[in-house]
């Protein structure tokens, strides 16, 4: 069993769980605001930067497991990386800018975090290409290491995934951010799964199988849970539907392993081994431990504050 693999997707999966809150977010604050800003902004306030944060120890892990093929990689979606990378900065302005911007003039609350929630979705749609890339060479040549526009533009999967993506978002958003609507939630997380299913059949039909029920349990959970009032205060819980989604995502790493890009590596070839892979366990071990550390430092500093905030508006 490739453990360093294993570790480096749970790393993945925890990145995963939080970028996928926000997205959650973002679908609501653009088609749900009045009933749902105040919740979502609550919640993201304290988490963007943590995001931004896990991101950032992935791609650390994974260039220390992987260091035979990061390189290549990224050469690949050279293009998409740097595409990312502006608007994972563009997120960040229009987030900070929508925190402490006022209600009136041009450049309002509400039309910042809007602003937010579209450069988000989109960076989720730019993330989308890779995977697709990864799990079935969807637009890549590995021959030629190179990333085709075209040839994802030309490949059905590519639209079905993306249309997946977009129903679990929203059907799963009703049910994280509480906002109602049980209806919708179970219609698009239904279509979400379908489309699922669909895509990763098209993109890799060899590591379809069973297994695929697992994650798919998983996401209906939650949903179902959501009909029943005495769960209800559960399903509330952030940090509780965040580690769901996170297990969700890493359930589904049978697409990736044992081959990537639809059998054409081996990820056990390009993994490190040796003394390195025990310095990378070591050191993974070590600066999860402190990246934790310091959540927990960071989340009771922002829970100080927002409690002064109340107090300040009781005592006016």
């Amino acid at each position: 069993m490739n453990y360093t693999f294993y570790l480096v997707f749970a790393i993945f999966s925890a990145f995963m769980a939080l970028f996928l809150s926000e997205a959650m977010g973002a679908f609501q604050m653009l088609f749900n605001w009045e009933k749902s800003n105040s919740k979502v902004i609550s919640y993201i306030t304290p988490v963007w930067e943590i995001t931004g944060t896990f991101a950032a120890f992935f791609v650390v892990a994974a260039d220390f497991a992987f260091p035979k093929i990061i390189i290549p990689l990224a050469s690949i979606y050279a293009g998409e990386i740097m595409v990312f990378l502006i608007f994972f900065v563009a997120r960040n302005a229009t987030f900070v800018v929508g925190e402490f911007v006022s209600s009136r003039g041009y450049m309002t609350r509400k039309k910042m975090f809007k602003a937010y929630s579209i450069v988000t979705l989109f960076i989720g749609f730019v993330a989308l290409l890779v995977v697709g890339g990864i799990i079935g060479s969807d637009g890549v040549s590995i021959a030629s290491m190179s990333f085709s526009p075209v040839a994802w533009f030309l490949n059905p999967s590519s639209y079905i995934l993306i249309l997946s993506a977009v129903f679990l978002i929203a059907g799963l958003s009703y049910v994280f951010y509480d906002t109602g609507n049980r209806s919708k939630s179970a219609i698009f997380s239904l279509l979400g799964i379908v489309f699922g299913g669909i895509a990763f059949y098209l993109l890799n039909s060899a590591v379809f199988s069973v297994l695929i029920i697992i994650p798919v349990v998983i996401i209906v959970i939650p949903v179902i849970l959501s009909y029943i009032r005495k769960i209800t205060p559960i399903l509330k819980n952030k940090a509780f539907l965040a580690s769901w989604v996170a297990l969700d995502v890493f359930t589904l790493n049978f697409l990736v392993y044992p081959t990537a890009f639809k059998g054409a590596i081996n990820v056990q070839s390009v993994t490190t081994s040796g003394p390195m892979d025990t310095a990378f366990f070591i050191i993974t071990a070590f600066g999860l431990v402190l990246l934790l550390a310091l959540f927990a430092v960071y989340g009771k500093a922002v829970k100080n504050s927002r409690n002064m905030k109340k107090m300040e508006n009781i005592t006016e």
